[in-house]
């Protein structure tokens, strides 16, 4: 009777340690600031300040292959080969203005993209309209 019983709470304790290291070994810092539409956010709790450098691209840096004026397709990030357009709902005429200036970039236009830069160890889930796979 006592066998089965250690075999139990073996199993419990290694189960317990899996998921402990999982979280903090795996998991990596969940208490950090995180560059978002242009603005630095928390996440968690941070301990150190905000970052006081300037938190991704606000301009279309890429205007010369954008028919569009930077002031109509407005960006949020250019990752050189991802764009970032915005994480909020957009009117149908400006999602026409996002696909055109994707297609001229001629990248893959997404409505519901991760709002990282592609190398981004650690980032928010939250949908946004991007445009990937752009060749540089």
């Amino acid at each position: 009777m006592k066998k089965p019983l250690i075999i139990i709470i073996s199993a419990f304790i290694l189960l317990a340690a899996i998921v402990v290291f999982l979280r903090l070994v795996v998991g990596g810092d969940e208490d950090t600031w995180i560059c978002s539409n242009g603005a630095w956010v928390k996440h968690g709790h941070p301990i150190s300040t905000q970052p006081d450098t300037i938190c991704g691209n606000t301009t279309n840096t890429n205007s010369a292959t954008n028919t569009n004026s930077a002031s109509s397709v407005h960006i949020v990030n250019d990752y050189k080969t991802k764009v970032v357009y915005t994480i909020v709902a957009p009117e149908a005429a400006e999602i026409a203005a996002y696909e055109n200036d994707c297609r001229q970039r001629g990248g893959t236009f997404h409505t519901c993209g991760s709002i990282c830069e592609p190398s981004a160890r650690i980032c928010a889930s939250v949908c946004a309209y991007t445009c990937d796979n752009i060749s540089e």
